[in-house]
């Protein structure tokens, strides 16, 4: 772009609706700074962040800010943004991991508040985050739990995520939240070495899997083996081949 020749310091510098900030050594750059008891946020180049979420490189891992409009960096308060929540701390870093605000645990990354999820602390305590966002600690194990009419289970005391399990006398599926799938059609990556596919699965309303059973979904026919997952390739049943892929019945393919 055009040169600016600049003069002064200690000032804010706005070139092309961009501001900077210029100091006796130079302009601040890839750094967060007080000015006039506010926080603000320069990229490399010293360009002042604003309107947008951003990070920083610091004690080997990133750490998030959000600038507001005016460059101003949110601190000390929540932030909506699209569906999540997001908060920011005293030192406008975004919370990460359990933090309580207001009296209220939370468990967040990279400052987004998890919702409707299970997880596990480094003692192999277990939680779940309700709806709002709240931590509720966990002591059942091998036994459904249900929290917001969401269903998780917990065996061998962990929670099962990303996976299928068979559970008494049928199999459920689980995503990697913990959340127990029902009432439709789904998919886990199933992971094989370094390598891994997805498979599809079928739930019912009560979250039991499809098993050597032919599901009807608008047009299409799918069938799910004696494992509850969907078939691939050419396969017999009852007699009689069929062309299957992720599941679902491929009519128009001849065998």
């Amino acid at each position: 772009g055009n040169m600016h020749e600049v003069t002064g310091s200690n000032k804010w510098v706005k070139v092309d609706d961009t501001y900077y900030y210029v100091t006796e050594d130079g302009f601040y750059e890839s750094c967060i700074v007080k000015i006039n008891n506010k926080y603000y946020g320069f990229d490399y180049s010293g360009a002042m962040y604003s309107d947008t979420e951003f990070s920083m490189y610091a004690n080997e891992k990133y750490v998030y800010y959000y600038a507001t409009e005016d460059g101003t960096l949110l601190c000390g308060q929540w932030k909506q943004r699209g569906d999540s929540w997001f908060y920011y701390g005293s030192d406008c870093t975004a919370y990460d991991g359990v933090q309580s605000v207001d009296g209220k645990t939370y468990y967040f990354s990279n400052g987004r508040m998890n919702t409707n999820m299970a997880f596990s602390d480094e003692n192999g305590k277990n939680y779940i985050c309700d709806k709002n966002g709240i931590v509720h600690q966990v002591t059942d194990n091998n036994k459904w739990v249900k929290y917001d009419n969401i269903y998780y289970y917990v065996k061998d005391g962990k929670f099962l995520k990303n996976n299928i399990s068979k559970i008494g006398s049928a199999y459920y599926g689980f995503d990697s939240d913990g959340n127990m799938k029902d009432n439709g059609l789904f998919s886990l990556w199933i992971s094989s070495g370094n390598e891994g596919h997805y498979s599809f699965y079928y739930a019912d309303k009560s979250g039991a899997l499809a098993v050597n059973k032919w599901i009807q979904r608008y047009d299409e026919w799918y069938y799910f083996g004696g494992d509850a997952t969907g078939l691939d390739g050419v396969k017999v049943i009852n007699g009689t081949k069929y062309c299957f892929e992720n599941g679902r019945m491929l009519a128009s393919r001849a065998v």
